[in-house]
């Protein structure tokens, strides 16, 4: 038998989708895209505070609105771990992807702009919010929209902090479900372009 029947095991599979960057899809020089910490912060606090302000301004006139910190303290947790998750995929061949690069610009960027579109984000958020409220409610047994409605006895800072955390993971569902969407469209045109 010879040596060209022999294929390689760790071969990529015929038809594959690559992720990692191919000729000219790859930056000449990767590491001056490289973020430092400082420029993470900057970033990631930007667009977590913009992208929050909606589900501030809607939770404070609705369940929470003695507990503004509480919402602070999850949109600061979130900051952190886009930070985090940004320095530590630095060097990850798929940083380099232009088409998964452009579907996450597009997909944040869009979140941006439906959060300054208050009707818009507001409307996005408030909805993603009540199923949050109804996660935390079923898990803590404890209605947040009765507390609230109690006058004084709002809802604890605890309540208020979990409904942020699950309102943040539920809105990084459906921003990841659009930049999924908007990465297969952009494989589609570079597919259809070649």
């Amino acid at each position: 038998m010879s040596d060209s029947h022999i294929q390689n095991p760790y071969a990529q599979p015929v038809g594959a989708v690559e992720l990692a960057p191919s000729d000219g899809d790859a930056d000449a020089s990767t590491d001056a895209k490289k973020r430092s910490w400082p420029a993470s912060i900057a970033v990631w606090s930007l667009v977590c505070i913009i992208s929050a302000i909606p589900s501030f301004v809607w939770g404070i006139g609705t369940v929470a609105t003695q507990q503004a910190a509480a919402m602070i303290v999850g949109v600061v947790i979130f900051i952190a771990g886009y930070v985090f998750a940004d320095q530590l995929t630095q060097g990850s061949s798929w940083r380099r992807n232009k088409s998964l690069r452009l579907a996450l610009k597009i997909g944040y960027l869009t979140r941006l702009a439906i959060s300054v579109i208050f009707p818009v984000g507001g409307l996005l958020d408030m909805t993603c919010g009540l199923f949050s409220i109804s996660v935390v409610e079923f898990v803590s047994s404890v209605s947040l929209m009765e507390a609230h409605n109690m006058g004084a006895g709002t809802a604890g800072f605890g309540q208020i902090l979990a409904t942020t955390l699950v309102q943040g993971v539920v809105l990084n569902l459906v921003l990841a479900g659009f930049v999924v969407l908007v990465f297969g469209i952009t494989l589609v045109v570079n597919r259809g372009a070649k």
